[in-house]
């Protein structure tokens, strides 16, 4: 037998006597109620067993001989009964018809000796190698389970009776509830179906649940254990279509032993339920939606909203509120009042204008801000909040009464608009139109003093040029009368460009243009300038370095020096007695070039000091009735020193002089040589135009000018420079002209009818004209120069021109050749020619000799950074020191260096090492060229 310890079946091996015998001790002590059964029948049984069945042993082997029909069978799967044997066979037969089939296990039923049935399950095992059939049977009392079974079929009876009357639908599966035992009636009306139709079909607790939840119901109900509740929630989908929610209980029902032996359950229709629950979410969803978009609402005003109840205590204070006050809602709602927010001197003036618009007393503290709505519907007014730290807030403030539809009062709501930027934009516009007034003043006084500033030069140049129309003086005295016209016509020009100055300042145009100088030359040519002025006056004009003084600044030498013009300028003009002097310094922590400019005139009042930068503003009135001047210089000289990367400041006192300071970005000067501190000279030789008369070769030039007395007066000029001369009035003219015969050079006006000098220029160029043309406009605009030099222009001649200008531009353009696209084989000089190169007469005059050695020292020592720079692959360096030589070695009179500085420049970035090092040998071969002068006529600082 299966369950028996194995050394039973050892002895059983020996011959049938001595395991028979052997088998019997073993039943005397086994646990459980045993036999041993022959083949004639009952051979031995325990006491166990014969105290189960309640008789003796000759009843019970005449039971097990005698042929008798078993018990009725659960053949329930915990019996464990495979066969069903005949009716009529008795014990021995149904063991003998389970031998082929190894051990048995079937219910039998035996009598007690009272005639009471006894139901047991017998578990039998044919002994093995016994020489005759033996069977060891073990023996199991069902009279328990039928007994529980049989309570169980009265309790179901009674839950049956119970469940037909209930809504809910009451059922019992098998342990594993793969078998529906019973289903209540309810079950129609839930499913949707018969009961027979459950009970006919396949059984499975699934059926009609809606296929999206099948699976997880299978799943639930099936995967858990026995022994465990289950409460599950899904859809049944009735055969009318219709879905219904229902609710699922499970729990298990167990027998006298504990073990599971059926699966109870409650199914109930929760359909009602569940709508309702989506319904009430629905709304909730909705009332959620709404509560967010009015927080959101609220939140996302710009304003501060404040609701309070009836009695002025907070309910809602907004974000608005919070970043307005600076205070977190939770500290004031349901805390604090509205009126509490409120500055106290508000409040009250707010309470004396209600009793004046009302012709009654207030109260105070929340009244206040409620006593007009008893009328209005909002009452709105300005007045002050108190933010978290106790500081004002200027607000306009709406309070407006909150009712039901039925107009039950249940509440405020304020709403306070933040008036800062109001408040400031109102005193900010009472300033400019103070402003206004006052530039309007100020603009109405330039244009008297201007009108008078235009007309006194305007009376000597129609006046004399009267007089020389007469032919009235002498030679000696017309030569004196045009002097004196060019130099009001000076004048005049002067005036306009500070005009045009000014606009570019207000348009943010203005124009700078980096480049290496020497400062102390700067101011020397500035004072140099100016010393007649201040010699005419008596005053002393003197500049000191207190520093050591860099021989060499980056920055724009031509605003510098009509920066310095200006405000030196009207330091001698409004200065009658005394000095003027300019005090020199590097300050090296940026570093800065500071310059003091010291005068000990009148001085200049307090309130003139605070508008002295704006446009058209000038000194206290009896100066400035006295000297004159535009009120422009000082503004634009701020403009320009911010433009270099300085500024300007001013300081004065009355009867004791006034000081103008200036600053200005130097550049790094970490490798550039220092000279030590001291005066500056006023004969330090500044670089200036040469004013020997120019002769031009026998050239044709064609002249474009719309304007008939500007050709005639270029024509004079030009003829009498030796040049041959023609003329067109439009630029369609001048192109049909060009294509007829040949010229050398073309001067070409911009703004012209028919055709202008953009398009002329185009047109010329695209028909293959390839000679220089040198573009004529009032225009001076750096986007206006680069405009004509795009069109196809080589060169730019501003108006009204200055005919030396003129001259020497026609006369470089002339001795230069071809200058128009890509510079050609022409452009290059031989490395092999060391002849002296030629100097132009203002490098030849002796007085600038040793300004020749220097350059060509500072030249070779940046041809040699060249070189270095190429090693190091710094090529934006070579592309900086060619720039600087491009524009020096033309100042200087050398023009040959232009051309391959000009294409050292272009080609520093992208081209090959080869030619870059090529253009330096051509640049340093030309250095070696520059005549050095002799010491004994070299001028020395």
């Amino acid at each position: 037998m299966h369950d028996f310890p194995s050394a039973a079946f050892r002895l059983c091996s020996q011959r049938n006597a001595c395991a028979v015998e052997h088998l019997r001790s073993l039943l005397r002590y086994a646990p459980d109620a045993m036999m041993l059964i022959g083949p004639q029948g009952l051979i031995d049984c325990n006491d166990l067993a014969v105290r189960m069945l309640r008789t003796t042993r000759d009843a019970i082997a005449q039971q097990i001989s005698a042929p008798q029909p078993p018990a009725t069978d659960t053949n329930g799967p915990e019996s464990g009964d495979e066969h069903r044997p005949d009716a009529s066979a008795g014990l021995l037969d149904r063991l003998r018809q389970s031998a082929n089939d190894g051990p048995a296990a079937f219910t039998w039923q035996f009598t007690t000796s009272a005639d009471s049935p006894v139901p047991v399950e017998m578990a039998a095992a044919r002994v093995p190698d016994a020489g005759e059939e033996l069977w060891l049977v073990r023996l199991r009392d069902l009279t328990p389970r039928r007994e529980v079974e049989q309570r169980l079929e009265e309790s179901l009876a009674r839950f049956r009776q119970i469940a037909e009357h209930l809504d809910d639908a009451l059922w019992l599966t098998s342990a594993d509830g793969r078998e529906i035992v019973y289903m209540s009636p309810a079950y129609e009306k839930i499913w949707g179906r018969s009961s027979e139709s459950l009970m006919r079909g396949p059984q499975d607790v699934t059926v009609g649940v809606h296929p999206d939840d099948r699976a997880r119901v299978r799943r639930q109900f099936y995967g858990r254990h026995p022994s465990a509740p289950l409460d599950q929630t899904f859809r049944l989908l009735r055969p009318d279509g219709t879905i219904r929610w229902v609710r699922n209980i499970a729990f298990p029902v167990t027998d006298g032993t504990g073990r599971v032996h059926r699966i109870a359950g409650i199914t109930r229709d929760i359909t009602d339920t569940i709508e309702h629950k989506q319904a009430l979410h629905m709304v909730n969803q909705r009332l959620q939606r709404k509560s967010v978009f009015l927080h959101t609402l609220l939140d996302s005003a710009h304003q501060a909203i404040i609701a309070t109840d009836q009695q002025g205590t907070i309910t809602i204070f907004n974000r608005g509120a919070e970043c307005l006050l600076g205070i977190p809602a939770p500290q004031v709602c349901g805390r604090r009042k509205l009126d509490e927010l409120i500055d106290p001197r508000a409040l009250e003036a707010w309470s004396r204008q209600l009793q004046r618009e009302l012709g009654q007393p207030v109260r105070g503290g929340f009244d206040i801000l409620t006593a007009k709505l008893r009328q209005h519907d909002v009452d709105t007014r300005e007045c002050t909040f108190l933010d978290a730290n106790g500081r004002p807030i200027p607000v306009l403030l709406s309070v407006s009464p909150v009712t039901t539809d039925d107009g039950t009062l249940t509440g405020y709501l304020g709403v306070a608009q933040d008036i800062r930027e109001r408040k400031q934009w109102e005193a900010e516009l009472r300033a400019a139109k103070e402003a206004a007034e006052q530039a309007s003043t100020a603009k109405s006084s330039f244009l008297a003093q201007m009108s008078h500033e235009i007309r006194t030069p305007l009376t000597a140049i129609l006046g004399f040029a009267d007089v020389l129309a007469r032919g009235l003086g002498t030679p000696a005295q017309r030569s004196s009368y045009v002097e004196t016209i060019r130099s009001a016509g000076g004048h005049l020009l002067t005036l306009v460009d500070d005009i045009l100055d000014l606009s570019k300042i207000e348009a943010g145009r203005i124009e700078v243009r980096l480049d290496r100088c020497c400062p102390t030359e700067l101011v020397a040519g500035v004072l140099a300038m100016l010393r007649m002025q201040a010699e005419a006056k008596g005053i002393d004009l003197t500049a000191r370095w207190l520093t050591p003084a860099p021989r060499l600044i980056r920055t724009d030498p031509t605003r510098v020096r009509q920066l310095l013009t200006n405000i030196v300028g009207n330091a001698i003009k409004y200065t009658d007695h005394g000095s003027v002097r300019l005090e020199l310094r590097i300050r090296d922590e940026e570093p800065r070039l500071e310059i003091a400019v010291r005068d000990t005139g009148p001085g200049i009042s307090e309130k003139t000091r605070r508008a002295l930068f704006e446009p058209f503003v000038r000194g206290d009135h009896d100066t400035v009735q006295r000297v004159g001047g535009t009120g422009l210089g000082v503004c634009i000289s701020r403009a320009l020193a911010r433009a270099l990367g300085g500024d300007i400041g001013v300081e004065s006192e009355i009867g004791r002089g006034t000081t103008f300071r200036i600053t200005l970005e130097t550049g790094p000067l970490d490798s550039i040589p220092q000279e030590n501190a001291g005066p500056v000279p006023l004969n330090v030789p500044v670089i200036a135009a040469h004013t020997e008369p120019v002769q031009l070769p026998p050239a044709h030039i064609l002249i474009v000018e719309d304007g008939e007395a500007n050709r005639n007066l270029l024509k004079l000029v030009l003829q009498e420079a030796g040049a041959h001369v023609v003329t067109a009035a439009n630029g369609r003219d001048g192109v049909e002209l060009a294509g007829t015969r040949r010229f050398d050079l073309v001067l070409m006006d911009i703004r012209m009818p028919v055709m202008d000098g953009y398009a002329a220029t185009r047109q010329l160029r695209e028909r293959g004209f390839d000679r220089p043309i040198i573009a004529l406009t009032a225009h001076s605009l750096r986007e206006d120069r680069e405009r004509c030099l795009t069109a196809g222009c080589t060169d730019f001649v501003t108006k009204p021109i200055d005919f030396e200008k003129l001259l020497a531009a026609v006369a470089k353009a002339l001795q230069t050749g071809p200058r128009y696209g890509r510079p050609d084989a022409s452009d290059s000089v031989p490395l092999t020619d060391d002849r002296p190169l030629h100097c132009s007469p203002r490098s030849g005059r002796p007085e600038l000799a040793h300004l020749l050695q220097r350059f060509r020292e500072q030249l070779l020592t940046r041809i040699a950074t060249m070189r270095t720079a190429l090693e190091r692959q710094q090529r934006h360096r070579i592309r900086e020191l060619a720039h600087w030589l491009k524009g020096t070695g033309g100042t200087m009179g050398f023009d040959e260096f232009t051309a391959p500085a000009s294409q050292l420049e272009s080609r520093a970035i992208h081209g090959s090492a080869a030619e870059l090092l090529e253009l330096i040998d051509r640049l340093e071969s030309l250095a070696t060229r520059i005549p050095v002068p002799e010491p004994e006529t070299a001028v020395h600082m």
